[in-house]
């Protein structure tokens, strides 16, 4: 929740000042470059769940996901998350690549050629 330019709180305006926002300027830079579009109904609930998805898929200790999600239960954490775990051990490590920046370059572009220079890790 959080408080919208008057002061009052409201649980929609995340979702329409910044999620929105986001994915309108995402589908269309995709658009100019010729790739996919964000899926419809993307949510901060949605990105909170492919958040911790990704952590679980990519081995992170389950108390530090459950902590990141602000649970109290690990169990629940585990539970609502487990299907991540089921990941073959190639889709983990591209996974890792994309979390630590090493695929960006070639993400939503059409060709390699197309794509910018990778930016150096010490120049992130």
């Amino acid at each position: 929740m959080f408080v919208t330019a008057s002061g009052a709180r409201s649980r929609h305006n995340l979702r329409q000042d910044v999620v929105d926002a986001v994915v309108t300027t995402a589908n269309r830079l995709a658009e100019e470059r010729g790739t996919q579009p964000l899926p419809l109904g993307i949510t901060p609930h949605k990105l909170r769940h492919t958040y911790a998805s990704i952590l679980v898929a990519i081995g992170k200790d389950p108390t530090y996901v459950m902590q990141q999600l602000g649970h109290t239960d690990s169990a629940f954490t585990l539970r609502v998350y487990s299907h991540m775990m089921r990941r073959s051990e190639p889709e983990r490590e591209q996974l890792k690549a994309l979390v630590a920046g090493h695929d960006w370059a070639q993400i939503g572009h059409k060709t390699p050629e197309s794509a910018p220079a990778a930016v150096a890790q010490d120049d992130a």
